[in-house]
C-alpha cells in the first residue's frame, strides 16, 4: 500500500492446540475485495493468544470486513474461537 495506512493487530484464539501453522497460513491467504487492506505479518504467538496477525488498512470502515473474514470464511471459523482488534490511532506513526 503506497499511500499512509492505519494498523491493526489481530490477536488470535484457536479452539485446539497443534492448529497455529494452518490457520496462520489461510490468514496470510485473506485478501481484500477492494485492495484497502492486507495482511502484513503473521505468527503464532506464546501466551494467552495463539497467534497475531498485523494488517494495513486505508480506512477504518476497511477493519470490519478484515474482523468479518478472519472469523466467518469456512477455512477459519471453526478453528478460531475467539479475536480481540488492536487498532493504532495514527496513520503510519511513527514513520511519518
Amino acid at each position: 500500500m503506497s499511500e499512509k495506512s492505519y494498523r491493526a493487530y489481530l490477536l488470535i484464539r484457536l479452539a485446539s492446540v497443534g492448529k497455529e501453522w494452518i490457520v496462520i497460513d489461510k490468514i496470510k491467504e485473506l485478501k481484500s475485495s477492494k485492495g484497502n487492506w492486507v495482511i502484513t505479518y503473521a505468527s503464532p504467538v506464546y501466551g494467552a493468544w495463539d497467534a497475531i496477525a498485523e494488517i494495513s488498512f486505508k480506512e477504518l470502515s476497511d477493519l470490519d470486513e478484515i474482523v468479518t473474514a478472519s472469523r466467518t470464511v469456512e477455512t477459519l471459523r471453526d478453528v478460531i474461537t475467539e479475536t480481540t482488534t488492536v487498532v493504532c490511532t495514527k496513520k503510519d506513526y511513527p514513520w511519518e
